[in-house]
């Protein structure tokens, strides 16, 4: 059994997944699916957990606000839908036709919205998963996307742009030049009067909700990728290349502390809904978290599934939920980050790879 963490946290070799995946389960269902389970002892209870989600690397995930549905996008193109509870594949959105790079949930959970490298969004009515419309978005491609909780998408581009949109018609609402690289990360304070936006021109800007213009540029020491703000918008995240990881005191947008991740570039980042967690992954394929309160490291997961692209935690706060370049989505339990599970057998179809935390 391979380590995932120093002693912590471990997922099932491919080895071990086949010599176990009958072992310690009772329902036929299991036999049917042919599913692994992460330890040999018999358990009264299974849960499954998604293991190859994508014919490719994954490179974003969104949970919805009840919690209940988590949605992947990867680069086979493909939007994907999942029940957290047992890893249950709801079905798949097809449209895009590159890399699906962002998704976002509307604040209410009636909408998802989807960016691509085909220079896309996508916006889809989830209660019968159908295409509501097409938006011709971003030169290059839609990087990143993100609602405000009063109902407006923000999304940036690799066009370098910032734009604003009123989704229950499609209508631009502002186009917010400033940036001068492509735009990686977006984010909106829980209070809609503001968002952030971080580019690979190591610039942090910060944007009005309420009439769309800017309203401060922060500099950054290095391009940035991800970007998260706290749910009572005290605090905000940015993560990327060089020292890590900056907390920002809001809405001052000062620093108030720098994370500093071991390993290579950071690619992900997620907060958790109480704030007390900040969780960071990247090029290392190492998940690291830490405590807000002083900055303290708490663990560190090794992964081993390739770049971490993306990082998101449930609205309980209770699972971290990661996704990877080797195709995958894997669960995590906090606040340890104890592994739940993960096949990752691309011998089995798509479609039936889940394994069993058993």
């Amino acid at each position: 059994m391979k380590n995932k963490t120093a002693g912590k946290a471990h997922a099932p070799s491919r080895r071990d997944f086949l010599m176990t995946s009958l072992v310690g389960c009772t329902s036929a269902f299991l036999f049917t699916r042919l599913v692994g389970c992460s330890g040999t002892s018999a358990r009264t209870a299974c849960n499954r957990r998604i293991g190859d989600a994508h014919a490719a690397g994954v490179r974003c995930l969104a949970v919805a606000p009840s919690g209940a549905l988590l949605v992947s996008g990867g680069d086979d193109s493909m939007v994907k839908l999942w029940q957290i509870a047992d890893g249950a594949l709801l079905g798949s959105l097809p449209g895009h036709g590159a890399s699906v790079t962002s998704v976002a949930f509307s604040p209410d959970g009636t909408l998802l919205a989807s960016g691509s490298t085909d220079a896309t969004i996508k916006l889809w009515n989830l209660a019968d998963r159908s295409l509501l419309r097409t938006l011709d978005a971003h030169v290059g491609g839609a990087t990143c996307l993100a609602f405000s909780p009063d109902g407006q998408l923000v999304s940036g581009g690799a066009d370098a742009l910032v734009k604003l949109w009123n989704p229950s018609d499609g209508s631009l609402v502002a186009s917010l030049p400033g940036h001068s690289q492509a735009v990686r990360a977006v984010a909106a304070s829980p209070d809609a009067t503001y968002f952030a936006s971080v580019a690979e021109d190591s610039s942090l800007r910060l944007w009005s909700l309420t009439s769309p213009g800017p309203m401060a540029e922060l500099a950054l020491d290095a391009p940035a990728r991800s970007l998260a703000i706290s749910a009572d918008g005290t605090r905000m995240v940015s993560c990327g290349a060089g020292n890590g990881a900056t907390v920002w005191a809001m809405p001052a947008g000062t620093v108030e502390t720098v994370l500093k991740p071991t390993g290579g570039e950071s690619r992900a980042l997620a907060m958790s809904p109480d704030q007390s967690l900040v969780v960071t992954g990247g090029l290392d394929e190492v998940i690291q978290l830490w405590r807000m309160s002083d900055g303290a490291r708490t663990a560190t997961v090794r992964d081993d599934s390739g770049t971490i692209e993306a990082l998101v935690i449930t609205p309980d706060g209770k699972r971290l939920v990661s996704a990877s370049s080797d195709h995958t989505v894997r669960l995590w339990q906090l606040p340890d980050a104890k592994y739940e599970g993960s096949a990752s057998d691309p011998a089995l179809p798509l479609q039936s790879v889940v394994s069993f935390s058993c």
